[in-house]
């Protein structure tokens, strides 16, 4: 039940491509189990395509603090598709122009110390860097508050708060490898915090179509034993004592495998490869007697076309897998 103080916070993704997906991780139940001060609800904002839109998606009922708030996401892979989060808080206030707006934010008074701007679209922050009168200091770098100002279809939402534990994406992301193989390693990233898969370091893993190397390189940081299939060359970086390249399609791979795992079991199993859907899977399913019970596959979809309803090539996905497989929510 949303309180009383609950807060709203706006998220601003690279693509609106995105939108959908974040609107479905924040409403997963498992990571609303965990989670459960992060947000009662997700929607996207303004008017939309599959292609084309504002790149937001509104939070209500966020419980946590502004400091919980971005701890939390300081941790998430979501800051590396979100370049911006605009905290509005329990009491934003809201103006139907800009000239409303710069009234309500003269009125309030300035906080005394310097400003950040932070808008969407950031045409605002050019305008009212002109408008606002000489109280008011902004200071884009050394700020001790945040002006967060959002457009939403014929709505100026707006908040000003202090700048402790301000979401600032070019300081968290200086934590990335400076020297992927691939950025599609973002993408794993992504999915194992999705699902919910912790790496060990007691964890051995299979990665089919490794080439050039992103996912290996990103695994073999993680886990005791990386087995990658591709009859492509790996990247030079994957030249560790833990990763092992079978140059061989997966269908005659399984003799090396068994060899490698030595009677064991793999923990993770997972594909990122060019391919339709129902080719990966195809390749995936001589692999799937070497994962241990309960373990967890991962793949990425390649589709084509347009749309966000792909309820049916999931599904053929899982028919075909089998039984074996049980899709994990998210």
């Amino acid at each position: 039940m949303r309180t009383a103080d609950s807060a709203k916070v706006v998220i601003q993704t690279s693509h609106q491509s995105q939108c959908p997906r974040l609107v479905l991780f924040l409403q997963d139940t498992a990571l609303r189990a965990c989670t459960p001060k992060l947000a009662q609800e997700a929607v996207e904002l303004g008017p939309r395509s599959n292609k084309a839109g504002p790149c937001l998606v509104l939070l209500k009922g966020v419980s946590a603090t502004q400091a919980e708030f971005f701890a939390w996401y300081s941790t998430s892979y979501l800051r590396r598709y979100c370049p911006r989060v605009y905290w509005l808080g329990s009491c934003g206030s809201s103006a139907t122009d800009k000239e409303e707006l710069l009234h309500s934010i003269c009125t309030a008074g300035s906080p005394g110390g310097s400003i950040r701007l932070q808008c969407c679209p950031r045409s605002l922050e050019k305008w009212l860097a002109a408008h606002l009168p000489e109280p008011f200091k902004l200071d884009p770098k050394g700020f001790q508050y945040v002006l967060n100002v959002v457009a939403n279809e014929g709505t100026l939402l707006w908040n000003l708060h202090e700048a402790d534990g301000t979401y600032r994406r070019t300081t968290l992301l200086t934590e990335s490898p400076q020297k992927c193989v691939s950025s599609a390693v973002h993408k794993l990233e992504e999915a194992l915090h999705v699902v919910g898969h912790h790496v060990g370091s007691n964890q051995r893993a299979i990665d089919l179509g490794a080439a050039p190397g992103g996912w290996s390189l990103y695994l073999a940081k993680h886990v005791a034993m990386v087995i990658a299939v591709d009859p492509a060359d790996l990247s030079p970086q994957l030249s560790l004592p833990n990763v092992h390249h079978l140059q061989c399609k997966s269908e005659v791979a399984g003799d090396a495998i068994e060899t490698l795992l030595e009677g064991e079991k793999a923990d993770l199993l997972v594909a990122d490869m060019n391919q339709h859907p129902d080719t990966t899977v195809q390749a995936m399913k001589p692999l799937l007697p070497f994962v241990k019970a309960g373990g967890t596959i991962i793949m990425t979809m390649k589709f084509y076309g347009l749309g966000r309803d792909r309820s049916a090539p999931e599904s053929r996905v899982l028919e075909a897998f089998g039984c074996s497989v049980e899709p994990e929510s998210g």
